[in-house]
């Protein structure tokens, strides 16, 4: 890769990086909770009872990392653990109203910003 190439590689990465660092504070200003659990949080509104493990797939993150995630959404009564109906084995998560707020107020997109960004560069 060419300098000049390089250097305009590393000033889109700038603009992209300071673009989601923006976009991140501004929903821990509105929302109280951080851009990776409002993502999670909307997972879970989207596809209620889904289980931990499911959900880290879908997400493409850890099971731990995700695990981490829905238990600090647990501690602020954003998300519900329950036990499925077909199977009492398994726990499902379900979005709480105080999440279902949450989600109402938070700025768009809820999934973050990135892939919108990206999109946009030649």
């Amino acid at each position: 890769m060419q300098n000049s190439q390089a250097k305009s590689v590393l000033k889109q990465f700038r603009i992209i990086f300071g673009t989601v660092k923006q976009h991140f504070r501004e929903i821990e200003i509105s929302c109280g909770i951080s851009g990776s659990q409002l993502w999670l949080l909307n997972e879970i509104a989207n596809r209620p009872e889904l289980g931990v493990s499911r959900l880290a797939e879908n997400m493409a993150i850890h099971q731990s990392t995700c695990s981490l995630l829905v238990e600090k959404l647990v501690k602020k009564q954003l998300v519900a653990k329950q036990r499925l109906s077909e199977d009492q084995r398994k726990v499902g998560l379900m979005i709480t109203d105080a999440g279902k707020a949450i989600l109402a107020k938070a700025p768009q997109p809820v999934d973050g910003i990135l892939p919108q960004v990206l999109a946009s560069l030649a």
